[in-house]
């Protein structure tokens, strides 16, 4: 009796991922598997070629395992593929394979080898070994690829509507695009300007006719309902995008992807959604204080650094920041009474710890957090004002002629224009700095001098301005500034890292630490009052906020406080304001 025929099937099996480079795939899969067919003097049946589109990383393919289920009911089947892989790429399937070849069940026939129950297991196995750790490899070298570009603040993921892809091949990149860019920035604008997001999406498919970017599969379309809203909840147009969004390693970067609208238009975006926006990202309380800070010397971010000192009972002085144990008699730090143990927190350039290649270490030293907010302390005592002071303003409010005022306003958006044009330019001298421009002989005293050229700069522009701050009409957020410059410093001595770094960011845009010195870039608002209280100090030098009203009380002393008051608020004959805000 003759032997059983074998059945005969062709299996050909593309990845649903990179769609576009395997367009061809699967139909030169099946034109290679019918070669081998024909080699072997046999034909097979349309019915018996199957194809699936699914990743082989993962058991569950459904074509796959109808097929394995035959195999098993059939006395023997032999299948043809382009290669092993195209079967299995998994250890489960793998397995599943590999039991019905040395059973006898199955034959796979590929463009290189046959595997039948005579070839030897460990070649069998190691075929499909190749299969699964080639998946491995790939998906952490494809991880590893996303998080590079990640830290180079390019998107790891497809353009979203508005942007393409453009560059060459291995270096592509999020460019916008030029038939669509414009028209989601317009409806953006239209919800910021008071349109319903509804409306606006209204307005953008079937008034503008907006169509997404066609692709093999996907796209061409209307922007549906549902991804609107992730769209206007998504960072990416305002420059930022998210990693592990909505878990605990949620992070976020800067891209270099041209921004459709900036960082305050998205936040004021999210207000509009309500419940539907994405709220702020949250940042470890001592981390949304640092962020504040920049070094002086390479404009590179301050972090955080602690040194745990312990004096063991053996007398051994060691650093208990990275172990735990006394590398002389072993006593665990814990049984090391607490008086023997000292924190030493530290703020520190990111250029010292951590330098690419090709940049210059930082020279900046670390400076002691606590010395740093004692500074903070002391810059916040050179703006505190007492009750008398906010009493006397208010007393002497009035408005400035329409014309005047316009003039006034002029004259200072120009300076402001001017203060940004010249920190654009100090920017830019940092980051060549950073990249190594200045590592010449010499290089270093250049940089200094041209840094210190464009802070003059800055410092004169910003000292004209809060010259003229005084002379702004008093608006509703008057009482604000006032309150904040009388109560900020107890408000900082009593309060947590979140608290300061509020404090902080209304009393400065950035603030610099430049040879463990701070120098903070006081709003033109607070410079006014700084340069006034300093004139106030000058004619009563023992001059204390906290005692000031006592001192008013005094009949001998109201000469002086005539005098105060004449500075506080010089010329007020002529209807001056005294300081404003905003």
């Amino acid at each position: 009796m003759s032997a059983p025929v074998s059945t005969l099937y062709i299996y050909a099996r593309k990845s649903t991922e990179n769609d576009e480079k395997q367009v061809e795939s699967i139909p030169r899969q099946i034109d290679i598997a019918h070669e081998l067919a024909i080699r072997d003097g046999v034909t097979i049946p349309e019915p018996h070629v199957l194809t699936e589109e699914r990743t082989g990383k993962k058991p569950g393919r459904p074509v796959f395992n109808q097929l394995m289920q035959t195999v098993e009911k059939n006395h023997h089947t032999t299948v043809y593929c382009w290669i092993f892989n195209r079967l299995s790429r998994n250890s489960k399937d793998d397995g599943w394979i590999r039991h019905n070849i040395e059973i006898g069940k199955l034959t796979i026939i590929t463009s290189t080898a046959k595997f039948d129950e005579s070839t030897n297991a460990i070649v069998t196995a190691v075929e499909g070994a190749q299969g699964t750790q080639y998946s491995r490899d790939l998906g952490k070298m494809i991880k590893d690829s996303n998080r590079s570009r990640r830290k180079k603040g390019i998107y790891p993921g497809q353009p979203l509507p508005g942007y393409t892809w453009a560059g060459p091949e291995g270096q592509m990149y999020h460019a916008p695009d030029d038939k669509r860019f414009s028209l989601m920035q317009q409806a953006l604008q239209l919800i910021l300007h008071g349109t319903q997001p509804t409306e606006a999406l209204r307005v953008l498919n079937e008034d503008w006719g907006f169509r997404t970017n066609k692709r093999k599969k996907l796209g061409g379309g209307p922007i549906a309902h549902s991804t609107w809203f992730e769209l206007l909840r998504n960072p990416y147009y305002c420059g930022q995008f998210i990693s592990y969004r909505n878990t605990p390693l949620e992070k976020w970067y800067d891209g270099t992807h041209q921004q459709m609208i900036s960082r305050e238009e998205f936040w004021q975006l999210q207000e509009i959604l309500g419940e539907q926006g994405r709220p702020r990202p949250s940042l470890p309380a001592e981390e949304s204080l640092l962020g504040l800070f920049k070094c002086g010397k390479c404009g590179r971010s301050i972090t955080r650094d602690e040194h745990i000192q312990v004096r063991c009972l053996c007398k051994h002085k060691y650093s208990a920041k990275h172990q735990d144990t006394c590398p002389r008699c072993g006593l665990h730090k814990s049984k090391v009474p607490a008086k023997r143990r000292h924190e030493h927190h530290y703020l520190i350039c990111a250029g010292i710890k951590k330098v690419k290649q090709g940049e210059s270490k930082c020279p900046e030293p670390a400076s002691k957090r606590d010395d740093i907010e004692d500074q903070i302390v002391g810059k916040l005592k050179q703006i505190t004002i007492p009750q008398e002071f906010i009493d006397w303003g208010f007393e002497t409010l009035d408005e400035q002629p329409d014309d005047e005022l316009k003039t006034e306003q002029g004259i200072q958006e120009s300076l402001q224009t001017s203060v940004a044009e010249t920190q654009k330019r100090l920017e830019r001298l940092k980051e060549l700095y950073k990249k190594g421009v200045y590592e010449y002989e010499g290089g270093e005293q250049k940089f200094e001098e041209e840094r210190q050229k464009e802070l003059a700069t800055i410092k004169g522009f910003k000292q004209n301005l809060a010259e003229r701050v005084g002379g702004e009409v008093m608006d509703e957020k008057e009482e604000e500034v006032y309150s904040f410059a009388k109560n900020a410093l107890g408000w900082f001595k009593a309060g947590g890292f979140r608290t300061k770094g509020k404090i902080l960011r209304t009393l400065s845009a950035e603030g610099l630490i430049l040879n463990k010195t701070l120098e903070l870039d006081l709003d033109a608002v607070f410079i006014e009052i700084k340069n006034t209280l300093d004139q106030v100090r000058s004619i009563l030098p023992s001059f204390e906020p906290a005692n000031f009203g006592e001192f008013c009380l005094v009949d001998g002393n109201q000469a002086t406080v005539a005098a105060i008051k004449s500075t506080w608020l010089p010329g007020s004959d002529s209807n001056r304001q005294p300081t404003g805000y905003m």
